[in-house]
Formats: structure tokens, sequence, C-alpha cells
């Protein structure tokens, strides 16, 4: 009889399951009516730039924003920014005016106001820029209840020592361990294989320093695709993660593949960026790598803790973890930071 492990790792990859997980990209913005509409977003804007939506014009002010269909984008002298889509990125260059229009297509408008489409300047996974009414999947998420029935119940225990990474999905052979820290006597951390007893003695005992090891650290092989891990951390002989700290490599070649060429066009785009980090943690998450995507996540929101677009990440990051007083916390800390922005508006 296969492990409950192994079920639950086959739900996770049922169809159902991966229909919600595939959805390009993930952004929740941080008003639930405006989720649906999301589209694309702008990075690295430079110089005067404003929004116009719905009518009302504002002055662009963040980093990293999420734009809607038919949102005019008005770019002064010497202004510049990048509209990122799932599948392509623009390179906009003022003065000029730009239109958002469907999920992969962008207008630019001339002096006499006639509009024309923009080539994109990268397309990830061949897509490049398209009409209005292509079918593509919009920036969104799945629908809540479809993600509460396929969800795998992989996390539904509480352990004594909280696993961060790995857990479930994980696209790197040789990932970056980590747990939240506990106090106490001195920790033994271990990897169990569930397919292959014999490969078990490579996986010694290691005592870390703090809540982090580093794959390459250990002296440990390298994870095999089609197998099954428990990571296992004990003090003093009593073992305080069970079952809910399993993991496995994305198994499926052409999806590992696809992801793998993901990444790899993200960071000769953007090398080394805030962007590119937040690209991959997209694209990690989409394939079901929640905790992969969750590190970038948390190194992003750190970096900029006024950003409402990196929490909301970092908060469905979580959520798909099951990590509800992470969730909780992340809640409070975006309607505080929202709260403030209202108030600094009012001024």
């Amino acid at each position: 009889m296969p492990s409950g492990l192994a079920i639950r790792r086959s739900i996770h990859r049922s169809k159902a399951f991966r229909i919600a997980a595939g959805v390009c990209l993930v952004l929740s913005w941080v008003a639930h009516d405006l989720e649906a509409k999301d589209l694309a977003y702008l990075f690295d804007a430079s110089g005067d730039i404003s929004l116009v939506r719905d009518s009302v014009k504002s002055s662009i002010s963040s980093s990293c924003i999420p734009l809607q269909h038919d949102d005019e984008l008005v770019l002064g002298d010497s202004a510049s920014a990048r509209v990122v889509y799932p599948s392509a990125f623009f390179s906009l260059q003022g003065p000029r005016r730009y239109f958002v229009k469907g999920p992969s297509f962008v207008q630019v408008a001339d002096s006499d106001g006639e509009r024309e489409g923009v080539n994109p300047m990268e397309n990830f996974r061949g897509a490049g820029g398209k009409d209005a009414n292509d079918g593509q999947e919009n920036l969104v998420f799945a629908p809540t209840e479809l993600f509460s029935q396929v969800k795998p119940p992989i996390f539904r225990d509480k352990p004594l020592v909280q696993v961060l990474a790995p857990l479930g999905t994980t696209f790197s052979a040789r990932p970056t361990i980590t747990w939240k820290e506990v106090k106490g006597g001195q920790l033994e951390v271990s990897v169990k294989s569930l397919v292959d007893d014999e490969s078990n003695s490579r996986f010694p005992w290691i005592r870390p320093k703090g809540s982090r090891i580093e794959w390459e650290a250990t002296g440990w092989p390298t994870l095999k695709q089609g197998d099954l891990y428990l990571l296992r951390i004990r003090r003093d002989g009593k073992l305080l993660t069970g079952e809910e700290a399993g993991f496995w490599l994305v198994d499926d070649e052409d999806e590992y593949k696809a992801l793998e060429s993901d990444l790899a066009a993200i960071e000769r785009t953007f090398p080394k960026s805030s962007t590119g980090r937040f690209l991959k943690a997209n694209s990690l998450f989409k394939q079901g790598c929640f905790a992969e995507a969750r590190q970038l996540a948390d190194a992003l929101a750190s970096s900029e803790a006024d950003n409402p677009v990196y929490l909301k990440f970092l908060q469905r990051c979580c959520s798909e973890m099951g990590f509800k007083d992470e969730v909780e916390s992340l809640e409070k800390r975006i309607a505080k930071l929202l709260g403030n922005k209202e108030e600094g508006r009012d001024r």
C-alpha cells in the first residue's frame, strides 16, 4: 500500500490541481475586488509616469504595481518602465502614451492618437505579443473554491519543528534547508528516502549551526526524480518532524525542463535584480514549488518592507503551505501599510 505521502503527492499532481497551480504567474492585489482584473506588472519605473485608470489619473510612486485591461500609462520626457506579462515583457520609453490590452498586448499612441501594437522585448516560452482575445489565461488565481477542493493536505499536522524548505514539490536537486528556529539543545538534521532504503546511509545526520543548511555543505547526494523524501529533525534522539516534512523533485521531465528554461531566461533578462527574483518566484509558484517561491518572496519582502505586492505574494505562498500564523501576521502588516498610505493621501 502506498504511503500517505505518496498518495498526497499523487493528489498534488492530479489534473485538477495542475489546472489551479498552473495559472500563469500569481499575484493577489491588496483589494479583493481587483484580483480578477490584474494582467501585468509595471516594473523599474523611472521618471515622470502617470497611470490613468477609469478616467482617474495618478502618479506612479511604486517600483512594482499591477496593471489592468485598458490602463493607460503616460510617460514624460526621458521616463522609462517595463510592463511584464506571464509570457513576455515590454520596454516603454517616454514621451509616449501606452495602453494595456488583454493578456499579453501593449499599444502605443502616436501624436494623432492612433494606436499600434508594441513588439515585446523578450518572449518566455515563445508566447510573444498576442491579440486581446487570444484566450490566454490572465494574471489571476484560479477560484478559491477550486483551490480548496484540490489542494493536497500535506501540511495538515502541526510539527514540533516547522520546516520551511524543502516542502512538497521542489525544483532544486540540492535545495537549501531552512526551518523555524527553536530554543533548546543541539538539533540534528537528516533526509530519508521513502523509495530507496539503500541510499539512506548516504544521508548521515548533520549538526547545524542555526536554522539553515546549504546542501553543498552536507556531503549528501543530489536528489533523484521519482523519489520521495522526508526531512528529519531530531533532538536527543527524539524526532521533531513527521510526514508533513515530505518533498520531491518536479518529476515530469518536460515540466522540469520548461521551468529550468524559464528561470534561465529570466536570469538572462533580469540578472541579480528584484524583478528577476520576483518573476522566478512566480514561475516556481506556478509549478507548485511553493517553498522555493516563498524563500524568494521572503527576501523581496525583507528588502522592500513597504511594498504590498511582495507582501501579498509572500502571504499567498504561506497560505499554500498551510502557515496560518504567518498568513495572519502578514494580513495585519498589509492592512497597517495600506492604512498608513491612505492617511498619507488624505493629508
